[in-house]
């Protein structure tokens, strides 16, 4: 694991180095997955992270290209606009992995945005 609230080295691709705890750790876990249900609320205390923040702010993002979808969609660019939508499956890891997936996506659809 890589908790983003514990100061950790970085790895060869300066990436927060994981960390190996041992088997006391799946009782705390399994209490915090019980609190699940704090998700999206104002008791969500991980839900004011800056990761978490990103990804909210995934889904206008992902909105607006649904809608600039469904408006300019045609025969002859469906092909480009299944490209455009499926860039965000790109999207994946945790901490800076994610981060950087994000923005390797964005750019890409981008760059297929501009051809259209």
């Amino acid at each position: 694991m890589a908790p983003p609230f514990l100061l950790t080295r970085k790895d060869s691709r300066d990436r927060p180095g994981k960390r190996e705890f041992g088997g006391w750790l799946s009782k705390p876990l399994s209490a915090l997955a019980g609190m699940k249900k704090l998700r999206g609320t104002p008791f969500d205390v991980f839900g004011y992270t800056g990761e978490r923040r990103l990804e909210r702010s995934l889904i206008p993002w992902y909105t607006d290209l649904m809608e600039q979808c469904a408006d300019n969609v045609t025969a002859g660019n469906i092909q480009r606009w299944q490209a455009i939508m499926d860039g965000p499956i790109g999207i994946r890891g945790s901490g800076a992995v994610k981060e950087q997936s994000i923005d390797k996506v964005k750019a890409e659809i981008d760059e297929l945005l501009e051809v259209l």
